[in-house]
């Protein structure tokens, strides 16, 4: 069994999936998943209760006790980057209001609503091109792979750098929380190769306490969406 390292660079897609408070996808609603490009970065942090540390001196102050916790994992903190205003990410990760065109019935803007700030559950996808090691050829034989990372469970969604209406403005930044305790198993779409090398859900379902996953496919990024689309209970 063979160890491949990799690193990630940039951004090549990203694919937002609605779920109910349990973690399951909302299947069979007119708006479940959405897929887009043209995103700036990601980065993500994992959240931690600081060890403890248990400590008992004897008469001449020496040390007679000590003991130190392990450390408590809370939540990872992931932070999205983006150019432009989407009004289907906003409503998705951070619950704002949509503000639909009157006649073509698109998603045009949104509008801050204020109880429902965060409020919305969803899974994040992300690829990422390969870094190539120096003298790598600029068109190397053999399966083309991508870098995927899962953050299956996700809510508190709110702005880390909110848009702005200047020159050389800053990304929209929208950051949010990957939590313990979803539900999504193997998921529902194909996105890692089985023991055939066939495009297949993921071999080794996600467990609660697992909150991200970051690996290497040779499965292909999904095609951009035009907008919101639904999803089918799976049979």
């Amino acid at each position: 069994m063979a160890t491949r390292t990799f690193r990630p660079k940039h951004l090549v897609r990203a694919r937002w999936t609605r779920l109910d408070d349990c973690g399951v996808p909302l299947y069979d609603e007119d708006c479940t998943y959405y897929v887009r490009d043209g995103m700036v970065s990601f980065t993500w942090e994992d959240q931690f209760e600081d060890p403890q540390e248990y400590l008992l001196r004897c008469d001449n102050d020496r040390l007679q006790y000590y003991d130190r916790t392990e450390p408590t994992f809370k939540f990872t903190q992931g932070t999205l980057s983006l150019n432009d205003i989407d009004p289907i990410v906003t409503w998705m990760m951070m619950g704002v209001d949509q503000e639909m065109d009157a006649q073509s019935q698109d998603v045009v803007g949104f509008r801050p609503n204020a109880s429902q700030w965060g409020v919305p559950k969803f899974a994040l996808e992300l690829w990422a091109a390969l870094a190539t090691r120096a003298g790598t050829a600029a068109c190397p034989e053999g399966v083309q792979e991508w870098a995927y990372l899962l953050f299956p469970f996700n809510r508190n969604g709110r702005w880390d750098t909110a848009p702005t209406a200047s020159n050389n403005t800053d990304a929209v930044a929208i950051m949010f929380d990957a939590m313990l305790g979803g539900s999504w198993g193997s998921g529902p779409w194909p996105v890692v190769g089985d023991d055939t090398g066939a495009a297949s859900p993921l071999t080794d379902p996600m467990d609660g306490d697992q909150p991200y996953l970051v690996r290497t496919t040779t499965i292909a990024p999904p095609e951009v969406t035009d907008g919101c689309m639904p999803l089918a209970q799976p049979s």
